[in-house]
C-alpha cells in the first residue's frame, strides 16, 4: 500500500510573512485591524478607530448590508459594504462626495412622476422596494409611453439611475433611460423575470432638458404593440462622470460630503521604516476613479509614494516629486478587484507585482526628497477625481520583500 496522501491542503493564507515584517494589516473581509508595536516588536489587534486616527467619516453614506438592505451609517462609522445581489463581501468602501438632485427620490405617488405618451398611471397593492419604501404605483402604456420624472436640468455629466419593476414587460426587449438629452441607454430585459427590481444606469451630457424618462422598447424603438406595465423606485442622478451610491431625498436635494482616512502621528511612526518597506492593497475601483489607493506623504509638499489607477486603469506605483518614477503594470481594469503590492528601498529602487505578475519595467532607481509623515487611504489631490473604491485588504511590511515574495502574496 502506498503512503497515505491526505485529501485536504492547508491553505496558504500568507500570515508568517506577515506576522515577520507587518507594520500594518488592515483587512476588512475578516474585520481584524493590527498595527506594529515597537515595544512588543510585533503587530498587535487593535480597533480600527483607534488606527485610523486622522478621519473625517460623514453621516448619511449609504450602503448594502449582508442582507442586501439599504443602510445608512452613522458619523465616524467605516462602511463594510456587500454586493446586493450576490451577498459577498466587498470591504470597505470610501467615496468621495456624492448625492442626489433628484426628490422625492422614492415616492412614486409624486406629482413629479407622470405618464406621457400614451402611459398611465395607477395605484395598486404596495411592492416593497430595493432602496427602502414601497412602490405604490404600476405605470402601463399600449402601445407607446413614457415614465418621466420632472428632474432639474444640470450642465455637465451626469450619472442616473432608477430601479423598475417588471409586471408585464409585452412584447418588449429593452428598456431605456434618458436624462433629457436625447442620449439614450438601453438595457437588455429578454432575461429578466417578471416581478423582480433591475437597475436601469447612464452617463450622459445634460442640460437638453429637464426629465428622467424610463421608455420600454423593441431594440431601439419604443414598443408597438401589447402593454407592458412597471414600477419604479430610487430615482438618482448627479453631476459625475461615476455612479454614485443612493442617496433617498425627500423635499430637496442632497450631497453627503467626502470621507477621509489617514494614519498619520505615532501610529504612522510605529509602522512606517525609513529605509525600506513593501505595501499591499487588494481593491477595485470605480470606471473612471483615479484617487491614490494608497499613499504615503508629508501631507502637501506633493512628494509621495502611492498606487493610483492610470487612464486606462492600469495601476500605477509610483514615486512623485524631486525623483518621479513610475511604475505601471498590465492587464488590470476598472470594477475588478486586483491585489497589488509595491516594494521600495531608500537609495536603490522601486518594484511592482499585480497578481501576480510584474510591470512591463520590474523596477526603477528612485528616491523620496522628503520623508513621509503619513498614509492616506483612497486619498484625492487637486485634478484627481475623488475616490470610489472598495478595499477589501491593505499590508505594509517593513521591509522592502524579493520579487518571490511580492509574486506570492498577489497570488494569495
Amino acid at each position: 500500500m502506498g503512503a497515505f496522501k491526505p485529501i485536504w491542503q492547508p491553505v496558504d493564507s500568507g500570515e508568517p510573512i506577515i506576522e515577520a515584517f507587518g507594520g500594518l494589516d488592515l483587512d476588512y473581509i475578516n474585520e481584524r485591524y493590527r498595527i506594529y508595536d515597537p515595544a512588543l516588536g510585533r503587530l498587535v489587534e487593535k480597533p480600527w478607530t483607534d488606527i485610523v486616527n486622522n478621519r473625517s467619516l460623514p453621516a448619511g453614506r449609504t450602503y448594502w448590508d449582508a442582507d442586501g438592505v439599504l443602510q445608512t451609517a452613522a458619523a465616524d462609522e467605516p462602511v463594510i459594504e456587500y454586493d446586493p445581489v450576490t451577498g459577498v463581501k466587498l470591504g470597505n468602501r470610501i467615496w468621495g462626495s456624492y448625492g442626489n438632485v433628484i426628490w422625492p427620490s422614492n415616492d412614486d405617488s409624486s406629482a413629479r412622476w407622470s405618464a406621457l405618451a400614451g402611459a398611465t398611471r395607477t395605484i395598486s397593492t404596495a411592492v416593497a422596494t430595493p432602496v427602502g419604501g414601497f412602490s405604490n404605483y404600476v405605470f402601463t402604456g399600449s402601445p407607446q409611453g413614457i415614465c418621466r420624472f420632472a428632474a432639474p436640468i444640470l450642465s455637465g455629466t451626469v450619472a442616473a439611475s432608477v430601479y423598475i419593476y417588471i409586471e408585464n414587460k409585452g412584447d418588449a426587449t429593452h428598456c431605456s433611460i434618458d436624462y433629457g438629452d436625447g442620449t439614450l441607454v438601453y438595457v437588455d430585459i429578454t432575461g429578466q423575470p417578471l416581478n423582480t427590481w433591475i437597475k436601469i444606469p447612464l452617463v450622459a451630457l445634460a442640460g437638453a432638458g429637464a426629465w428622467l424618462d424610463i421608455t420600454m422598447r423593441i431594440g431601439a424603438q419604443p414598443v408597438a404593440a401589447n402593454s407592458w406595465a412597471i414600477r419604479v423606485a430610487g430615482a438618482q442622478a448627479s453631476l459625475s462622470s461615476v455612479f454614485t451610491p443612493y442617496v433617498e431625498t425627500t423635499t430637496a436635494a442632497v450631497t453627503i460630503p467626502a470621507e477621509s482616512q489617514i494614519i498619520d502621528g505615532q501610529n504612522f511612526l510605529d509602522l512606517w521604516n525609513a529605509a525600506e518597506i513593501t505595501a499591499y492593497v487588494d481593491a477595485k475601483a470605480q470606471q473612471g476613479d483615479f484617487s491614490r489607493l494608497l499613499s504615503f506623504s508629508d501631507g502637501g509638499s506633493g512628494n509621495e509614494l502611492r498606487f493610483q489607477r492610470n487612464s486606462g486603469g492600469q495601476l500605477i506605483w509610483r514615486i512623485e516629486g524631486g525623483n518621479t518614477a513610475t511604475l505601471i503594470t498590465s492587464g488590470v481594469s476598472w470594477e475588478v478587484f486586483s491585489k497589488a503590492a509595491g516594494a521600495y528601498r531608500s537609495g536603490s529602487n522601486i518594484r511592482l507585482r499585480v497578481d501576480g505578475q510584474a510591470s512591463a519595467n520590474s523596477s526603477i532607481n528612485s528616491d523620496f526628497t522628503v520623508q513621509p509623515s503619513q498614509l492616506g487611504v483612497a486619498s484625492t489631490a487637486s485634478g484627481v477625481s475623488p475616490a470610489n473604491v472598495h478595499i477589501r485588504r491593505i499590508i505594509l511590511f517593513r521591509k522592502a520583500l524579493p520579487d518571490s515574495l511580492l509574486q506570492r502574496i498577489t497570488q494569495l
